[in-house]
């Protein structure tokens, strides 16, 4: 086998990313399209599917929105810009699409929270159980669990619950605005192979069996997240609970 030169392998790097750039590219009418049924459904969402933190007027007063808004801006400022069109933004938009769309039997809903939670608070989405009408949990996605895992504060989040300052119910008439401090997360782990296959699936609209087979590993991780992080003593008896009841949600939806 050849080896590659440097000037080969970086054009075969920037192949990926190009492909990888047209696949977000290609999904984003559909991450519209979803947008547009949670707004339906009452979810204060912008057309990425996140929790539009403009709609919280209600909850907290200017200074503190722009305050917020600021914290996002400059957190921005910081990142490589590469980053958002790269795995980890495809990573999000493939779940959010794969959640509300393709898995679950459409049981759960999944909406992707505001940027300030997502980068304070690390919380990249509520789910809720439709017909509980509760919210299940807040996930953390990622391509590397590993590296989540040895991350020096993801068991203190575990322990504490997630947090999420621009959150949403769905209460007796409709989705509602409210704040979480002590839900339950969960850990959803695709590498990028999976995500780029996913991906391209959902483009084409037809999903194979290794997709299908990626839905039911990962129930099973989540079905043995909630029983491995319910029985932690360190994590708070009210959060071992949710966790519990999570659970038996999860062993109903793999049924």
């Amino acid at each position: 086998m050849p080896i590659e030169t440097f000037p080969e392998a970086h054009r075969k790097e920037q192949r990926g990313d190009m492909q990888k750039d047209n696949r977000l590219e290609r999904l984003l009418p559909l991450l519209r399209e979803e947008a547009l049924r949670l707004r339906e459904q009452g979810f204060p969402v912008t057309d990425d599917c996140r929790l539009d933190a403009s709609a919280f007027g209600s909850q907290y007063a200017t200074r503190e929105l722009q305050s917020d808004a600021l914290y996002v801006r400059n957190r921005e400022s910081r990142f490589d810009r590469e980053a958002n069109t790269g795995v980890g933004e495809l990573l999000e938009v493939v779940k959010t699409l794969a959640f509300n769309q393709l898995w679950f039997k459409g049981k759960l809903v999944a909406v992707r929270t505001t940027k300030y939670d997502d980068y304070k608070n690390g919380i990249d989405e509520i789910v809720f159980d439709l017909e509980t009408r509760k919210p299940l949990a807040v996930v953390d996605t990622t391509t590397n669990w590993k590296t989540k895992v040895e991350q020096f504060d993801f068991m203190k989040k575990i322990e504490h619950g997630g947090t999420v300052k621009y959150g949403v119910g769905i209460g007796g008439e409709g989705v509602e605005k409210t704040a979480y401090d002590t839900l339950p997360i969960f850990v959803v782990s695709l590498n990028p192979e999976e995500v780029a296959r996913l991906a391209g699936e959902i483009i084409r609209g037809r999903i194979s069996e290794a997709s299908d087979l990626l839905e039911r590993v990962i129930m099973k991780e989540l079905l043995m997240q909630s029983e491995a992080l319910g029985r932690l003593p360190s994590v708070p008896s009210g959060i071992r609970e949710q966790y519990s009841v999570d659970r038996s949600i999860f062993e109903r939806l793999a049924a």
